[in-house]
């Protein structure tokens, strides 16, 4: 396996697990379209994230691990999606992936 998609795979599932904690490793995101939908569906999509596995190079080219989309019955299709950035700052993309700073964002298809 990728080591990026390791580390990737590792932070996705640990993050998701505690979002409340500050990690120093990064942080998660949902857009405004996906804090708009009920709490249940919410955490629906949180846990569809955490145990996500279906990775294919149409979505996954790299074998990176960074791209996933969720389908739950009554819910809208949900994105979500690894950035890279230097630091916490998120001000410039980070060049080594595999010490960078993650955002993982959650959106809903139609935000795309």
């Amino acid at each position: 396996m990728n080591p990026i998609a390791q580390i990737n795979d590792t932070f996705r599932k640990e993050i998701l697990s505690n979002p409340e904690v500050n990690d120093p490793r990064g942080r998660v995101s949902v857009t405004q379209g996906v804090a708009s939908l009920d709490f249940d569906m919410q955490m629906r999509i949180l846990a569809q994230v955490r145990t996500y596995s279906v990775f294919d190079p149409e979505d996954d080219p790299y074998g990176e691990h960074d791209f996933g989309v969720i389908e739950i019955q009554g819910a809208p299709r949900v994105y979500w999606k690894i950035d890279y950035y230097e630091d916490a700052s998120m001000e410039y993309g980070a060049e080594d992936k595999a010490t960078a700073y993650r955002l993982l964002l959650i959106l809903r298809a139609d935000e795309y």
